[in-house]
């Protein structure tokens, strides 16, 4: 069933919400906070990650008069490939830690401190701001590596003094120079392998309106554990010629962007636009498949890891 491709709707309200909510651009005075005992350490290396030596601004961010993301023009860093070495360390390892722990900030483990410090060591003028519901301020930094391919925007929530929740973006998968293993550990089977089989797996899919009949399709595909407190987001889209009904979220270049969303486990923390974005039919109605056979679909060795949709 073709459903409107919410997220991206999602994601302008999400960026035009963090815009026009955020408070002076400046560096943050830090609370005085002690870490608990049990959160992870999360300096990724001897060394503070420091900003890219130049300004930028996520292509994901709604334009604006303000540059959200901008970046300082010291180098403490002996070369801007130092720098990028570090976040790919990171992108490419998730920080040692599982989700819904990424790069090392836990939700519920790790304190707001802790967290709007690891993040200013990556992009030292970061955005600080509260929802315009002002139930939950924020930190959060846009970041692009690989010469600017490959971009993201990673944005923190606090709830009682601790980071409560975690949104990430992610785009630039379908350039050539990307490839999988720059953001593979986040692929659709490394997410099975690690978490299990879903709570919930729902499909959005939008067939092209006018000829050719060819043209690429686009479907959204949400991986959705309650229990870890983990949703992932994966825009997919069908090459020119290739059967629009046939996904196959492993092949590469199908998968254009994805994006995390990470809260406590067991909690109901949700951000504004959080709930609104999780849309589509679940796999049971939209596929032959159970949720159990998606799992074993795409963790058994040999299997195609491709499916039909219901047209």
């Amino acid at each position: 069933m073709p459903v409107p491709n919410i997220f991206r709707w999602f994601l302008v309200g999400l960026c035009l919400g963090i815009i026009f909510s955020c408070v002076k651009q400046t560096q943050i005075p830090l609370p005085v906070q002690n870490t608990p005992d049990d959160t992870p350490v999360i300096t990724p290396g001897p060394a503070t990650i420091m900003p890219i030596p130049e300004i930028t601004k996520s292509p994901l961010m709604v334009s604006s008069t303000n540059t959200p993301f901008s970046t300082i023009t010291k180098k403490p860093y002996s070369s801007y490939k130092e720098w990028e070495e570090n976040v790919l360390r990171l992108l490419n390892t998730n920080g040692g830690c599982k989700l819904p722990c990424f790069w090392g900030i836990s939700p519920g483990k790790t304190s707001w401190q802790s967290g709007v410090e690891f993040l200013r060591g990556i992009d030292l003028f970061g955005l600080k701001g509260v929802t315009k519901d002002g139930r939950f301020p924020f930190y959060s930094i846009g970041i692009s590596v690989k010469n600017h391919l490959l971009s993201m925007v990673v944005t923190i929530y606090k709830v009682n003094d601790m980071v409560g929740a975690i949104v990430v973006e992610m785009d630039g998968f379908q350039k050539a120079e990307i490839t999988k293993r720059d953001w593979g550990v986040y692929s659709l089977k490394r997410t099975l392998t690690q978490l299990g089989t879903p709570s919930r797996i729902l499909i959005g899919l939008e067939t092209p309106h006018e000829p050719p009949i060819e043209a690429a399709a686009i479907y959204n595909l949400w991986t959705i554990y309650d229990e870890f407190g983990v949703n992932v987001y994966y825009l997919g889209s069908k090459i020119e010629g290739s059967n629009s009904f046939e996904i196959c979220p492993e092949k590469e270049k199908e998968i254009q962007m994805l994006a995390l969303f990470l809260r406590i486990p067991g909690s109901n923390i949700a951000p504004p636009g959080w709930n609104e974005a999780i849309g589509g039919d679940s796999i049971e109605e939209v596929s032959s498949l159970t949720r159990n056979q998606f799992y074993n679909l795409f963790t058994q060795e040999g299997n195609s890891m491709c499916f039909f949709i219901k047209p």
